[in-house]
């Protein structure tokens, strides 16, 4: 929410006929930073982040609770014998 409202006040600032110079020094931010959100808010794109890409997990969701599951087991014990150390 405070990125949001950062956003927000620098295109706000910006509106009410401040420089985006003078907005980018007003908030502790780059003036590259103040022109990006004020662009933004003029093709009423919002404030909020965009979702990012990334790449797609290598295993399945089921497997990796699996995982999960069998590192929590208190009663896992080493193939040699030896407890798990807690």
């Amino acid at each position: 929410m405070a990125r949001e409202y950062e956003r927000a006040m620098a295109a706000m600032l910006c509106r009410n006929g401040m420089g985006q110079k003078e907005a980018a020094q007003e908030l502790g931010k780059s003036y590259q930073w103040v022109r990006k959100w004020v662009k933004r808010e003029r093709e009423e794109s919002g404030f909020k982040d965009v979702p990012r890409s990334g790449r797609p997990r290598k295993i399945q969701e089921e497997t990796r609770n699996q995982i999960i599951n069998l590192l929590e087991d208190t009663s896992w014990q080493h193939p040699k014998g030896e407890k798990k150390v807690a």
